[in-house]
């Protein structure tokens, strides 16, 4: 599959079991973007407030 339109007609054909378990897939998968950006961010706040070093690195 290559395309949303693919991924869309695949998805319509999937048994409801299957849909629910890709549903939460797709949320946990979107969670941990958001988690991670959310690290980042502050992560980066962090090292701004201390003038720049890391605070993973000290550097």
């Amino acid at each position: 599959m290559t395309t949303v339109i693919e991924i869309e007609k695949a998805i319509k054909q999937l048994p409801r079991n299957e849909y629910t378990k890709l549903r939460g897939w797709i949320e946990d998968y979107d969670l941990e973007k958001d988690l991670s950006k959310s690290s980042a961010d502050v992560m980066a706040m962090l090292d701004a407030e201390d003038g720049g070093e890391s605070q993973l690195t000290s550097e």
